[in-house]
């Protein structure tokens, strides 16, 4: 709802003198943006119980992560007062500090966890989505996924010029949904409809619509809500993928993070799930992401 040129403006003076990610501050920007949409209203104008709740909904890995989160924000609100002329105070932002720190930190999911959860699933694509994200491919390489980014020969995704190892379950999801013809909704009247959506654009059906980022993000809310589980989001998802994976090598190979960072296999996991993009500071911050996850 606000002006994009005035979100880039505040991510540039924010990343710029401080040892911080420019995509970390994209991603609050993000969630902030997402909120306002879904609300209808500028994040200047949130409640106290609005802000909570945004919050809440990032199932945050640590109180530390979640402290600085709303110290972006609050950065940004005070940013916003002082470019559009607007009252000094940042209100209920600065109200809910004691709030954050009470978050409880989410608990991450196992290998069997999303096994089971994707076993759950109605449908191949919705399956195949949740292992996609597990291994690494954001909403960006997924929304962009068609049958000529897979390659089953090779056994590997090239999609927004990311390659990407399939693993023998992810290489079957993506078989079997590419497959899918019909698709079971979740709603309390099930009903069985044509496979507009999917993992990725049907072959078969060239003029089929692609799945959007907002699908994803209705999916996840909705597979959270009909199977009762928590903190079911993609970052979730991704984050616990990521750590399964490193410990695998760090066990396989009796790693501590500092091996596991300087070895060919630790390179290869963190370019995967893109914790070297960022500039200068990227090893670093791989390696305190890694630390909080681990």
């Amino acid at each position: 709802m606000l002006d994009k040129k005035l979100k880039s403006e505040f991510i540039d003076k924010y990343t710029k003198p401080r040892l911080i990610l420019r995509s970390q501050v994209e991603k609050v920007i993000d969630m902030i943006s997402q909120e306002e949409a879904e609300k209808g209203k500028r994040c200047l104008d949130f409640t106290y119980d609005e802000i909570l709740e945004m919050y809440d909904a990032q199932n945050f890995i640590s109180v530390n992560v979640a402290l600085n989160c709303h110290a972006i924000v609050k950065a940004y609100v005070a940013f916003l007062n002082m470019n559009l002329n607007e009252k000094e105070e940042i209100g209920a932002y600065a109200d809910i500090t004691g709030a954050v720190i009470n978050i409880k930190p989410r608990k991450l999911y196992s290998r069997e966890d999303i096994t089971k959860i994707e076993d759950m699933l109605y449908n191949y694509s919705d399956m195949a989505m949740i292992e996609c994200i597990w291994e690494g491919l954001d909403v960006d390489d997924i929304t962009s996924l068609s049958s000529g980014n897979i390659d089953f020969d090779q056994h590997i995704i090239r999609v927004n010029r990311r390659v990407y190892a399939m693993t023998t379950r992810l290489e079957a999801l993506l078989s079997k949904a590419l497959n899918e013809v019909e698709y079971v909704t979740y709603g309390n009247t099930t009903m069985v409809i044509a496979a507009q959506y999917g993992v990725v654009i049907k072959q078969k059906n060239p003029t089929a619509a692609k799945l959007s980022k907002a699908t994803i993000r209705y999916r996840m809310r909705t597979f959270k809500d009909k199977f009762g589980l928590e903190s079911f989001t993609v970052g979730m998802v991704l984050d616990s993928g990521l750590a399964y994976n490193a410990r695998h090598i760090m066990q396989q190979n009796r790693f501590d993070i500092n091996s596991l960072i300087s070895s060919p296999e630790g390179k290869e996991l963190i370019t995967q799930y893109r914790l070297i993009e960022g500039g200068p500071c990227a090893l670093r911050n791989a390696k305190k992401k890694l630390r909080m996850l681990l």
